[in-house]
Formats: structure tokens, sequence, C-alpha cells
């Protein structure tokens, strides 16, 4: 295991900018100069520094900065699409950590750890979300690997309505019009948080899984208002 201790005091030391470097496969931690125009809201390390350590890299960390003066909705560590795009071009796992300054809080991991834990899940984008629980869902229940993420600006489809619509045939679903037969894994695309159409639920037992701030297990009637589109998987 790599030292939490020294990864945190550079992290610290690095603030109000973000760090970024290479945990090797000795659990040694490599901290990089990072040469991004902007270092306090994004990083870039140089080309050189991987080439350096190419073939020895465990992790590739960086860390989001949080500024207290400012309210966030969204969990600090949440990756970005350029976080989500460059760790596949890295091909890399990367840990995400955040800090205010004087703490650093635990990582989250690209890619994500699928997760047969379906309840109490925090809400993170890309981590732990309405898509990511049903691909964990259908992965672990029913032995169905859904189609990885579209990567979008969650900052405009977090406000948008009807964000399934385009995804539905194209990722494996068909529209049912009737709530009969109704069976496992079928899923209710319903309206959340003052938006049409915009979130999903999971059909599990007379209940709907669904992630919120947390992720939880509700009755289905409790929904009836909500409910807009109800799919069932055809592959």
């Amino acid at each position: 295991m790599y030292d939490i201790d020294e990864l945190q005091r550079g992290i610290i030391n690095n603030y109000p900018n973000e760090s970024c470097g290479f945990i090797l496969q000795d659990n040694s931690i490599v901290f990089c100069f990072n040469i991004a125009e902007d270092p306090e809201k994004a990083f870039k390390i140089n080309p050189a520094d991987y080439i350096k350590h190419i073939g020895k890299i465990k992790y590739l960390f960086h860390s989001h900065c949080v500024d207290t003066n400012r309210a966030n909705p969204l969990d600090p560590r949440t990756p970005s699409v350029k976080d989500m795009e460059g760790q596949k071009l890295t091909g890399v796992p990367w840990l995400i950590f955040a800090t205010e300054g004087w703490t650093v809080s635990d990582p989250i991991t690209l890619p994500r750890t699928p997760n047969t834990n379906y309840l109490d899940r925090p809400f993170i984008w890309f981590i732990n979300d309405c898509y990511t629980l049903v691909q964990d869902y259908y992965k672990f229940e029913l032995d169905i690997e859904l189609k990885p993420y579209v990567l979008h600006d969650y900052n405009k489809v977090r406000k948008s309505d009807k964000v399934f619509d385009e995804f539905i045939e194209d990722y494996g679903f068909t529209e049912l019009l009737t709530l009969d037969d109704l069976q496992n894994g079928d899923l209710f695309i319903i309206d959340n948080s003052g938006f049409t159409e915009n979130h999903l639920a999971i059909y599990h037992e007379g209940c709907l899984l669904h992630q919120g701030l947390l992720s939880c297990k509700e009755p289905m009637e409790n929904f009836m208002t909500q409910i807009k589109k109800r799919l069932r998987y055809v592959g």
C-alpha cells in the first residue's frame, strides 16, 4: 500500500493548484509538475514524465481543489468528461482526490468498479448515478453487459428533459405501453427534481431501485405520477 500520509501532505502543499503524479508498482509516489494553463482548475503532466515511468505506473492521481467560498451541489471528486476520456487514453487506473487545503478526501477510482450493493450508494456522476446502477443490476442480476456511458456534460444533462430518448433502441431496449406483466429488470423513465423523463428506475419485486443522493428501494406506488415510459431489454 502506498503511503497515504505522504500523498495527502503533497496534495495539501500544492493547494490551490491541482496535484498530479503517479503511484508506481512498488507503491512509491511521484509528484509531477502541473503544466496546465490554469493549474487551479485542471492538470496536465509533461509527456516526458509519462515516458520516464512507462510500464511502472500503478495509478495516475490528481486532486480536485474545492473553493469553500462557492457552493457546489456535486461531489468534488466528480470526474469531468476530460477525466473520463484521459483515463481511457492513458490505459492505467486513475485516483481522484479532493481537498479544500487542509484535509484530503478518500479517492474515487477510474474506471469505476461494478458493485453488487445497490443501496446507499452516494451519488457521483459517472461513478454512482442512475445509469451505472442500471449497469450493475443488469450485470449481476441478469448477466447482461449494457453499453458503456455516452460521455456528456453533466451540468447540462442534469437540467434537461427527455435525456434517454435517443438511446432507448440503441442500448437494446423497447418501450412497453402498459404496466402488465412486470418483470424484474424492467426500466422506468421517470420525472425527477422538476424535470421531465430525466431519471431511470429499475423494477424489482414490487419496488423501484433508483439513485438519489443515496441509492434506495421504494414501493412502486410512490412513483405512479412520475412514471413516463416503461422499457424492457430485448438485446
